[in-house]
């Protein structure tokens, strides 16, 4: 996910313009629009609207909450498994480079 740290001003600016857009739209649908169209924004609430939406935020707000240990520990073991393997593999280069010495000294001594 990208994320774009913006100015103040610049987040204000770009939220005025996209609900000035969405006013037109729905002023556009409210006259223009198809009949069921119609009757769904003249039954609209927007303030119920917008604190089922800030509901649904403070609730997926709060299972991030609830799974941040269980990921956090994921996380830990998965660095911990890595840890391990990334030394096992430098012990085993260590390893093969040991015996590789042992063996060429041994074929010169022979």
């Amino acid at each position: 996910m990208a994320f774009e740290v913006l100015p103040q001003a610049e987040k204000d600016r770009r939220l005025a313009v996209f609900q000035a857009a969405l006013a037109r739209q729905l002023e556009h649908l409210a006259k223009k629009g198809p009949p069921e169209v119609r009757k769904a924004l003249e039954e609209w609430n927007p303030v119920a609207y917008a604190i089922e939406q800030e509901h649904r935020r403070l609730k997926a707000m709060d299972a991030e909450a609830a799974a941040l240990p269980v990921w956090c520990a994921r996380r830990a073991e998965k660095a911990a498994r890595e840890r391990a393997e990334r030394e096992a593999r430098e012990f085993r280069a260590r390893e093969r480079e040991r015996y590789l010495e042992q063996l060429a000294r041994n074929s010169r001594r022979a």
